[in-house]
């Protein structure tokens, strides 16, 4: 089934990562943006990402589409959609440390408005 909408403007969801998850459980994504410079990140192969990042001058939009724990760990990580290509972290997604606004990715969160 194909769905289709408007999109009427977009909702902010508050710097908040439980606003986040809570929007992926209702709506399913989530757009978000942060600064991708930086070896660690571009050179990610797989796992959840704790690495270093810039937490100033977003540059680069991702989608977070779901969330987890790292069974071994229990590391909660948010499931995000890059858009480098299948040929970059784990087929083009990658797993974002989550509950610490790893990032910066809660600092640019929204979701679209449909009617």
């Amino acid at each position: 089934m194909i769905m289709a909408g408007r999109v009427t403007g977009y909702d902010y969801l508050g710097e908040d990562e439980e606003n986040i998850k809570a929007a992926v459980y209702a709506r399913g994504a989530v757009a978000v943006a942060f600064n991708a410079r930086g070896a660690a990140f571009q050179n990610y192969k797989k796992g959840v990402y704790t690495g270093p990042c810039n937490t100033t001058d977003p540059n680069h939009a991702l989608t977070i589409i779901g969330y987890g724990v790292e069974k071994k760990t229990r590391l909660k990580y948010w499931i995000v959609k890059n858009s480098w290509g299948s040929t970059w972290g784990q087929s083009g997604y990658f797993w974002l440390e989550r509950g610490v606004n790893r990032c910066g990715v809660a600092d640019f969160a929204y979701v679209p408005k449909t009617g």
